[in-house]
């Protein structure tokens, strides 16, 4: 499989949720995933995650993104 990666804390300002947004308009590619590498640090970035992963699942994708803290 291709692995598309992004490595930074998640933050909105990043665009991880572009990221994951265009991903979910890729479901039907085969042979990808994604890795969001980066934990959490600072307040609110936790609940940014949960969102992200929300979003990943909503979109069918979240079986194909993971994120690696």
């Amino acid at each position: 499989a291709v692995v598309i990666l992004q490595a930074s804390r998640p933050e909105r300002w990043k665009g991880q949720a572009v990221h994951v947004a265009a991903l979910g308009r890729m479901r039907d590619v085969p042979d990808w995933e994604a890795w969001f590498a980066g934990g959490a640090q600072r307040a609110g970035e936790d609940e940014f995650l949960t969102e992200l992963k929300a979003s990943a699942e909503r979109l069918g994708i979240g079986h194909r993104v993971k994120f690696l803290g």
